[in-house]
């Protein structure tokens, strides 16, 4: 029921988030999508590799994958500083801001 989901739905975003943002870095990685995003402000130097902008598409996703890995299972990461969670977790979601229309293959 929609109702019961509204209450706190950063957790229900997160547990649907989080499987399929690993699936997709999990394509990227395994070279298994052709597409990457243009990273015009990223790179001003349009000469970098094919390889180079992959990677850097994999870190993007890993630090985007962050905040709904720990609203779903926050146990993993009770070693983490509250401050660092807190920052980690807002850069992630700039991150995934910033890269939402590029989630596609």
């Amino acid at each position: 029921m929609i109702e019961d989901e509204i209450y706190d739905l950063k957790y229900v975003l997160s547990d649907f988030m989080y499987p399929r943002l690993k699936a997709f870095k999990s394509k990227i990685d395994n070279n298994e999508v052709p597409t990457l995003p243009g990273f015009n402000d990223d790179f001003p130097d349009q000469n970098i590799t094919v390889e180079e902008r992959s990677r850097f598409w994999s870190k993007q996703l890993e630090i985007m994958i962050f905040p709904f890995e720990y609203h779903s299972y926050p146990e993993n990461f009770e070693a983490l500083s509250a401050e660092e969670i807190k920052e980690r977790v807002q850069k992630g979601l700039k991150v995934f801001a910033k890269y939402f229309k590029d989630l596609w293959i």
